[in-house]
C-alpha cells in the first residue's frame, strides 16, 4: 500500500487553514506596526550602505502583500510577488492593488536568469521545514538575481515552541543557504509574545527591544558579490 506524503505546498495550506488566531497578524496591531518599522528601517540602512536601488524586486512567499507594498513605496521599478497559495495572492491584490502577483513555487520561479535586482525573503525559510526544498528555493533565488543583486532578509532565529509549523533560521543556516554571499544581519524585533502584551505601552516595548536577548528576528542584506570598496 502506498502512502501519500504531503508536499510543502499541501503542508502550508493545512497550516494556514488551522490557524487559531486569525487576527494576530492584522497590520493595525501595535506589535505588527513595530515589526514592520524595524524591518523597513533595517533594510533601508542595508541598501543605503551600498547605494543599491531596489530596481526589479521579487518577493518569494509574498503572502498578504505587505512587503510588496513596502517595496513599491520604497521606489522599486517593479515588484513581483510569488506565493503557493492562491487565496493569499487574491487577498494581497485586493488589499494593496500594487505589484504583480504570481501563483508559483519557489523551487521553480517563473523568471529568466539574472533578471531581478533585489530578492526579498521575509519569514520565508522559517516556514519551509524540508531542507531539500529550502536549498532548491535559495538556488532559484540565486539564479534569477543579477550578479550585483541583493537578498533582503527578515526571519526569526529563535524557536517557537508553540508552533510546530515553523522553525528558527539561525545565521549558520542562512550562510548554508547562501554560501557565496556577503552577509550583514542584525538582531531586531522584541519577542512577539511580549510585544503583543505591551501593545498599549509602546514606550516600554521600545525600551525592552533595546535588550539583545529579547530580540527574535534577523534582518538585513545578503550581497551576491562582495563589496569591492569594503563597505559593511
Amino acid at each position: 500500500m502506498s502512502v501519500h506524503l504531503p508536499t510543502e505546498r499541501e503542508r502550508l495550506q493545512a497550516a494556514y487553514a488551522r490557524r487559531d488566531h486569525p487576527g494576530r497578524y492584522e497590520p493595525t496591531m501595535p506589535d505588527q506596526i513595530a515589526l514592520r518599522r524595524a524591518r523597513g528601517a533595517t533594510w533601508a540602512r542595508a541598501l543605503a550602505r551600498r547605494a543599491h536601488f531596489l530596481g526589479t524586486v521579487l518577493e518569494v512567499g509574498c503572502g498578504s502583500g505587505g512587503v510588496v507594498r513596502w517595496a513599491v513605496d520604497a521606489g522599486a521599478d517593479s515588484v513581483i510577488g510569488v506565493d503557493v497559495l492562491q487565496d493569499r495572492l487574491r487577498a494581497a491584490d485586493e488589499a494593496h492593488g500594487v505589484g504583480h502577483y504570481v501563483l508559483g513555487d519557489g523551487t521553480e520561479l517563473p523568471l529568466r536568469n539574472a533578471t531581478v535586482d533585489t530578492a526579498i525573503c521575509s519569514t520565508l525559510f522559517s516556514s519551509v521545514l524540508d531542507d531539500r526544498v529550502a536549498a532548491a528555493i535559495s538556488a532559484e533565488i540565486d539564479r534569477v538575481l543579477i550578479p550585483s543583486g541583493v537578498v533582503l532578509w527578515f526571519d526569526f532565529f529563535r524557536e517557537n515552541p508553540w508552533n510546530a509549523d515553523v522553525r528558527a533560521v539561525r545565521s549558520a543556516k542562512v550562510r548554508a543557504l547562501f554560501p557565496q554571499y556577503e552577509m550583514h544581519l542584525e538582531r531586531v524585533v522584541l519577542a512577539p509574545p511580549i510585544a503583543r502584551r505591551l501593545g498599549h505601552h509602546p514606550g516600554l516595548a521600545s525600551a525592552l527591544e533595546r535588550i539583545p536577548s529579547l530580540r527574535t528576528h534577523l534582518a538585513g542584506a545578503l550581497w551576491k558579490n562582495p563589496d569591492p570598496q569594503g563597505r559593511g
